[in-house]
């Protein structure tokens, strides 16, 4: 925090210099080179205010991999991820609203990487949410599904300014991982208040039935959105050549 603290108080300080710059009568020698080396500190401060942030992240996601406090923790390897993959991918073919959130490793190291559920945090992979799951949004459902590998899947409501979207989560659980991250699921869970699971359910009730369908077989949406979309692009052909065809002929 205090390199963060340093790099504001550079900024503000280049600021000051330069609107003080600006203020001296135009007379004044030194005018023009506080102006100068205020103009110049702001984006010296910009740079190490961005240096100081990329520290403090990983020295967070480096003290949420050895916190031996967290909730839970466990480790997903190679096989575990290639077979999670396809399990993944089907999911989210059922109905795009079904597309994984979480950022996971394309290239999992042999020693596999860590999962690790803290008490207001959530670290996957390389990828740290020091918000935990309100990084996605106001979480409304968690649910725990068996497979080799089982998953987490966790379904958060982010608010726009157009409409409510909803955000899906789904990370891998090893069958070696279980127990762990059986207390995991638990405290994710305990996150959800029922009024916010209720007006999830009745917001996006298509969605939470492509996602309890008892196969991977595309939802009805998901069938009709190619006809859906190629009906908007006609549309907006047609729309172009009535505006412009007649200034053409």
């Amino acid at each position: 925090m205090r390199g963060i603290g340093l790099s504001l108080l550079l900024m503000a300080a280049g600021i000051g210099i330069f609107l003080y710059g600006g203020t001296l009568p135009g007379s004044d020698g030194n005018a023009e080179y506080l102006i100068i080396a205020g103009a110049a500190l702001v984006p010296i401060g910009l740079v190490a205010l961005i240096i100081a942030i990329r520290a403090r992240r990983r020295q967070a996601y480096q003290e949420a991999v050895s916190d031996t406090d967290a909730i839970a923790r466990w480790r997903v390897y190679r096989s575990d991820m290639e077979a999670f993959e396809a399990v993944d991918a089907a999911r989210s073919g059922r109905l795009w609203s079904l597309k994984n959130a979480l950022s996971l490793p394309s290239r999992v190291p042999p020693e596999g990487f860590p999962v690790v559920v803290g008490e207001k945090t959530l670290l996957v992979g390389d990828k740290f949410y020091d918000l935990g799951l309100a990084h996605f949004g106001k979480p409304g459902e968690v649910s725990w599904h068996e497979g080799h590998p089982g998953f987490i899947e966790v379904s958060c409501e982010l608010e726009t300014t157009k409409a409510p979207l909803i955000v899906v989560l789904r990370i891998p659980v090893p069958a070696s991982a279980r127990q762990e991250a059986a207390r995991g699921f638990a405290h994710l869970q305990a996150q959800v208040k029922p009024h916010d699971r209720e007006r999830l359910h009745a917001r996006f009730g298509n969605h939470f039935e492509a996602a309890s369908q008892s196969d991977d077989s595309p939802h009805r949406l998901q069938r009709r959105r190619p006809y859906v979309l190629g009906a908007v692009a006609l549309f907006c052909l047609v729309m172009l050549a009535i505006i412009f065809l007649p200034r053409l002929l």
